[in-house]
This record gives C-alpha cells, structure tokens and sequence, in this order.
C-alpha cells in the first residue's frame, strides 16, 4: 500500500490564559486522534502547532500588569505544554510566534506579496488618544457597536452580536487604558488585496470537494464571499509584534491575523531542522502530493478559508487539503468565558482525572459539527456507564478468568470457526473506525469501539465459562480464546483515541506497543501466549470528585462575581430608558436554528422589526402576546437590517435589539 505523507496542523492556542476543554474538544483531540491514526497505518505523518503570542490582547494585558509581553506569554507557553503533555497530545513540535525563524518567515511572506502587488498602502484614519499619545488599535479602544448599540465593544469585535469590525467602526470611541474619548487622526497602513481573491475564493470554496462540511461552505458564502470580499489591513500601530519589512514602517508591526497562521510554516521548519532535513518542510508546503490538514474551531473559519489560502496562493505555496473546523465545547448550558470566570481549565480537570476520560466524553458525547455541553453529572454517568462497566468490566473479567484457570496462558481454540466469526465481527468495526475517522466524523467510530466492547460482555455472559470450565472445558476455553481477541482488537482500535488506555491494555495483555501497527488488529496471538497481570482500567467515579470538579468551576465564578460587583443606583436604571414592548408577530427565520424575525409594538404609533436569535422551547405563537424589555438607546445600522431580515418597515423607523441579558424566560407578562 502507497505511503500516504500528511502534516496536520492545530489551531494556536493565544498566549494570553490558560486552555479550557473547549479548546481541547474543537482542536486538539480530534487532531491528535486523526494523526495517531495515521501514524498506526504507516502513514509519515507529523503533528505541529505553537503559541501565538502576539497582539493587543497580550500588550493590553501587559500594560495593565506592568510587566513585559513576553514575560506573559513565557508562562503561558509552558503551562500550555504542560495541559498538552497531560492530554496526550503527541505533537511533533510545538513552537512559538516570538521566536527568530518567525520573524523571519512572517517578513519574507510580507515582502513577497508585497513585491506581487498584492499589498498596497493607504492613508486611514484611526482612533487616536492624546492623553496617551498613541495610536488604539484593536483591543486598545472600546466603544459602541454600530450594528446592536452595545456600549463596550471591543475594537475588532463586538461581544454581543458576534460581529467583527474594521478599523474606525465604533461609535464614540474611547481609551481603554486612560478610558478619553479618541479622536480621528491619519495613519497609513498596509492592506492584503483580499478582494482580488474574490473570483478564485469562490471557485474553491465551492467546488474542492472534501475540503470543508457544508455548513461551513453555506457560511462563508452568505457571509462573505456573495456580498464581495474587502481588502485587509494587516498592519498595526504597536510595538509588540513583527515588525513591518520596510523602510518607512517605523512603529508598525503585522497584524496577529497576518503572523499567526505563518506559525504552521515556521513550526514545520523547525520539526525538520530537528530531524535533520533542512528542506523536508518544502515538501509539506510546496508540493500538492503531500496533504495538509488544518484543525480549527469554527470560530475562526474565515482566518483559515479566506484570508490565509489568499496569503497562500499569494506567494505560491500550496494549499490545505481539508480544513476541519469543529464546534464549540460548552460548559453546564453556557458557553465558558475566562473573562466572567464560567469555564473549566485543562489544569483543573487533569488534576482530578486522566486525560482519556475527558478525550472519551467530548468525543462520544455530540458529532464534533455541533455544539457539545460538558455537564458534570452527565460526564460522571457516561465514565461510570461506558468506560467503567462496560469497557472497563469486559476486560477485567476476561483476563482475571484466564489468570486464574489458565495459569495466565490464552487457550487455543477448538472451533476454528468461532475465532473466525469474532474476526469477521471486529474486522466490521475496523472498517467503521477507519470510515469514521478518515471521514473526520471520530464518534461513531469511538462508539461502535464501545459496542465491540458491549458485544464481548453479552458473549462472555451467554457462554457462561464458570460453568463450562468444568462441565465442558472445551467450550469454555474458546470463549475466552475469542473474548481475549476482542481484548487484543480493541487495545489497538482504541489507540488513537484513548491512547493510554490502550497501552495498559497492551501491557496487561504482554504485548509490546513500541511497533504498534492498525493491521495488529486482526493479528493473532502468538502460540501459549502468557498475559500479564489483569488491574482495573477505570474505577467508579465518586461523588467526591465530580463535587470537587464543580467546586473549583463556582468558586472561581463567585470569585469574579465579587471582584466585580458593585452597588448601583436606581437613578442609573432609569436613565437606561428602558421600554416594555409587545411582541405582535413572531417568525422562524428560515435555515437559521433559534432565530426569530419579530415585529414589536413600544407604544400605538411605533413598530419596530428585529431578528434575535432566542434559545428557547417557545415557539412563534408563544411569543406573540408577551411583553419584552427593550433598550431603545441601542439602535442597528437600518440598511444593514433590513437587507437581513427583508422586512419592509414605515420610513424612519429604526430597529431596537432586544436586551441580550434579558431571555426569553425573562419577559414581561
């Protein structure tokens, strides 16, 4: 069989705090299972990634701390080695955005699109503070969004309605070190030729087969390819970062969006520096008889589908074979925010718990292309049900039962034709794990592994071999004959996805795992083969622990609470001009899950039309009659909504948005 070549990259972790498991469950689990995988079929196949350390995130965050950016993303790089060495993770190298080769890839691609004509200068006005005599970029200025009136969006994005934003959208913008309002002011800049990707983009997104789901592709499209790409500033008025190529950028450093996904590149040159091949990176980015696989999060599909295949194709690398990008990992129903101190690290997990218990459930509890919520009783039930009992159980039972009337020493098989109908059983799950993993689905292979396991317990049982050892031997030793291959079948089926589970199971079988290969699957044990000695793989979940879990989860988020509450005057409401209106039509917007297009009545003359996205059971004919509380000082841009909701409204109406603290449980009867 033909040696397949891969390079499978994961997204980089921000250097600005530590991971949570909803990093693990986008990206690094289901990369690491993919390349583990690939490695067990003889695949040549490397796994590579590293922090990105740059940006105003972290220059905001060192300013306020009064410590050197670096000297953050130093402690970060390390604990985030840790979490992924505790995790499993088995990258081949783990770089950094701060190092020298960086620098110096990220420059050479600036300049080689730059001498291309692909990035040009323009003079643009910026958000500027004079008290502290700076250019705000980014995360350096706060304001209101112009699409959904939110008061404090951040400068490249608003974290209410989701929306990036290009420099000089925010309305009154203001300081976030000194809180001034900001003033205009002209800087020049440097912007990537997006648009000229346009036709070709389209063309690729659309018609690559297997490079994205469907979802992915029906988002772009809609969201930015249908409506026209806009060209990019990819330069920022800062001193943390790398710097701008020429000679007249003095001040200016690349933007993170533009250096990051230049990591993957410089993180493979150093791999093969290490392995002693110069060159070897070349053949992963330059040639197209090689694969590239890029795992992300959905959350940042248009970094890795537009923008970075355009810089790409700019400088003539090749291009990634697929782009898997999995959803979120949410946290008891909400999604998990550092910021409001509702998540749960990598650390606090792994200090509790081995790393296949959290790689077992984020991969069996949803398909990765949607959201999964990671819910402390449900995890607990799952672990005790499926990896303790069943999993767990199975394999104990078959290896206590040969050690103690076998002297450790597997049985031969009477009936040939047994162990041949258990191997036509486990060579079918084989097919469906490779199918599920290849097809980058991952759970029903992990699953019907589990059934494998769920087989082998009802056959052990029906057999009854503490019966049959004595009144008819023969019959008893097949079933533990075929049950120890089912053993030894789902010890290497299980590898890439709880790959320390299936060296304890190797070990107790006395198999080395050093040379494992996936064609061990259907090997036989050698003749008289003696085991090892049979301990437990899981042990019950105690209450104990899962309340620990959570205790760690709320007094985190009681701590935040506090830190940042604050007493607030009733006058300070009512300046709000908070209005009650009366929902008078409510409908599903069509192929958009939870979104509403609503029509709300505030007094006889005024009706405004709004589109929210409401998680709730409440259907359209439950929401006509109820009242809302709504924020009328927090307007969208009305040719923006109206294009969106194809709604005709009365002329001079202006759209209200819902209050996004406020839920649908919330309204007013």
């Amino acid at each position: 069989m033909l040696r397949r070549k891969v390079l499978v990259t994961a997204a980089l972790p921000y250097a600005n705090a530590e991971l949570h498991i909803g990093h693990a469950r986008s990206t690094y689990i289901p990369a690491d299972i993919y390349v583990r995988y690939r490695r067990l079929k003889g695949d040549e196949a490397y796994y590579v990634c590293g922090t990105d350390e740059h940006g105003t995130p972290i220059s905001v965050m060192a300013e306020k701390l009064k410590v050197k950016p670096l000297e953050i993303t130093e402690k970060i790089y390390e604990r985030d080695l840790a979490d992924f060495k505790k995790l499993n993770i088995s990258f081949d190298n783990f770089s950094r955005t701060t190092r020298p080769l960086h620098y110096e890839t990220t420059q050479w691609f600036f300049k080689e699109l730059y001498s291309k004509g692909l990035i040009y200068e323009r003079e643009v006005e910026l958000p500027y503070c004079e008290k502290c005599a700076r250019y705000l970029p980014d995360r350096y200025v706060y304001g209101t969004c112009p699409y959904c009136g939110f008061e404090d969006a951040r400068g490249d994005e608003c974290d209410v309605c989701g929306r990036a934003l290009s420099i000089g959208e925010l309305v009154n913008p203001r300081c976030v070190v000194c809180k001034s309002p900001a003033i205009n002011k002209t800087s020049k800049h440097w912007f990537l030729k997006l648009s000229s990707f346009q036709d070709w983009l389209t063309e690729w997104v659309t018609n690559t087969d297997g490079l994205l789901p469907v979802t992915g592709k029906n988002y772009l499209i809609n969201q930015y390819l249908q409506p026209g790409l806009e060209d990019v500033c990819i330069s920022r008025d800062l001193d943390w970062g790398v710097p701008i190529p020429l000679p007249d950028a003095e001040g200016k450093v690349c933007y993170v969006w533009f250096d990051a996904p230049i990591g993957y590149v410089d993180s493979t040159k150093e791999l093969f520096q290490k392995l002693g091949d110069q060159d070897g990176w070349r053949e992963y980015w330059l040639r197209d008889n090689t694969e590239l696989i890029h795992f992300i999060g959905k959350g940042i599909l248009y970094h890795h589908t537009l923008f970075w295949p355009a810089v790409l194709k700019g400088v003539g690398y090749r291009l990634p074979t697929v782009i898997a990008a999995f959803s979120y990992g949410n946290l008891e129903g909400k999604k998990m925010s550092k910021s409001r101190g509702w998540y749960l690290s990598l650390k606090d997990f792994l200090d509790i718990f081995e790393a296949d218990a959290l790689r077992y459930y984020w991969i069996a509890a949803s398909p990765l292309t949607e959201d999964a919520d990671f819910v402390f009783d449900d995890f607990s039930k799952k672990y005790n049900n499926e990896l303790a009992d069943t999993l767990g159980n199975f394999i104990h039972r078959v290896l206590v039962f040969c050690a103690k009337y076998y002297n450790s020493t597997i049985p031969g098989v009477g009936e040939e034709k047994e162990l041949e109908k258990i191997e036509k059983i486990i060579e079918e799950t084989m097919i469906k794990v490779e199918n599920s993993i290849e097809g980058f689905e991952f759970r029903e292979g992990l699953l019907s592994i589990i059934g494998l396991a769920r087989f082998g317990n009802k056959l052990f049982n029906d057999n009854e071999p503490w019966h049959n050892i004595k009144n008819n031997p023969s019959k008893a030793a097949d079933t533990i004959s075929v049950c120890l291959k089912l053993v030894h079948a789902i010890a290497v089926l299980i590898n890439p996805y709880l790959p320390h589970t299936s060296l304890k199971i190797l070990d107790m079988l006395n198999l080395n795992s050093e040379n494992l290969k996936w064609s061990d699957i259907m090997k036989r044990f050698p003749e008289n083969h003696k085991i090892g000695s049979a301990t437990p793989l899981f042990h019950k979940l105690e209450e104990s622990q899962i309340s620990r879990l959570k205790n760690t989860v709320y007094s985190r988020l009681q701590s935040k609470n506090d830190s940042t509450s604050q007493q607030v005057d009733i006058k300070d409401i009512a300046n709000l001009g908070l209005k009650i209106g009366l929902i008078v039509k409510a409908e599903l917007v069509e192929d958009e899950k939870d979104f509403f297009r609503l029509e709300i009545k505030i007094s006889d003359r005024d009706i405004i039309c709004t589109k929210e996205r409401l998680t709730s059971s409440l259907k359209p004919k439950d929401l006509e009659g109820l009242k809302v509380i709504l924020n009328p000082n927090s307007f969208r841009k009305a040719e923006n909504m109206w294009s969106i909701l194809k709604v005709k409204c009365k002329e001079g109406y202006k759209p209200v948005k819902l209050d996004r603290d406020i839920s649908v449980g919330a309204v007013v009867s």
